[in-house]
């Protein structure tokens, strides 16, 4: 991993020389199996080289790229804490919500005079109608239909859940219960930020 810097430039030139128009699902295999480099790292190198193209006024954002890939490097290589790195981008995130909201009201009330799809620069835009938003809460049918799906699901979380010890449940007509279809998704951290400590 400390030789990581030491390769990007030749990624660079490999992606400059027009590498950079394969599909990334593709290319990244050929080039990091070649650099014996991560692909996080050619994200990262393939972002900055695509961001450049859009316009001579991003240098700004092309530092905030190098350091989120060098934080994550560091992260990688225990330079740096992994907590005090999620905390950062997450705290990023939040930031970069709240300019997007500022910023989406002066380009829709830009775009009022524009046709549906327009282009604007080297990028096209798409305006979306708002969505009607229905909330049946406060009535009694959605209410306690509701509540009968929940008993309905909760009946067979358990029987999906005795399968797994070796139980089987069987219906008051001597039928096998159906089992439901699970997934699993990844664990992941909570984060709580400081407020105090925020970029």
């Amino acid at each position: 991993m400390a030789l990581i810097y030491g390769h990007l430039s030749g990624v660079r030139c490999l992606i400059e020389m027009g590498l950079s128009h394969v599909q990334p699902r593709f290319a990244p295999n050929f080039i990091l199996q070649l650099l014996n480099i991560p692909k996080f790292y050619y994200f990262c190198i393939n972002k900055q080289l695509k961001i450049k193209t859009m316009t001579t006024q991003n240098s700004t954002i092309n530092q905030m790229i190098d350091q989120l890939c060098r934080l994550v490097t560091n992260v990688e290589d225990e330079k740096e804490s992994p907590f005090e790195a999620l905390a950062y981008f997450k705290a990023l995130e939040s930031f970069i919500k709240d300019a997007q909201k500022q910023v989406m009201e002066v380009a829709l009330h830009d775009s009022r005079f524009e046709d549906k799809t327009f282009s604007k620069g080297s990028h096209q835009f798409t305006k979306v109608n708002g969505r009607t938003v229905w909330n049946f809460k406060k009535l009694k049918d959605w209410s306690d239909t509701k509540q009968q799906l929940k008993s309905i699901e909760d009946k067979y979380k358990t029987a999906f859940r005795n399968s797994q010890n070796g139980l089987t449940l069987i219906t008051g007509d001597g039928e096998v219960l159906e089992l439901p279809e699970v997934t699993y998704t990844k664990d992941t951290l909570s984060i709580k930020l400081d407020s105090n400590k925020i970029l």
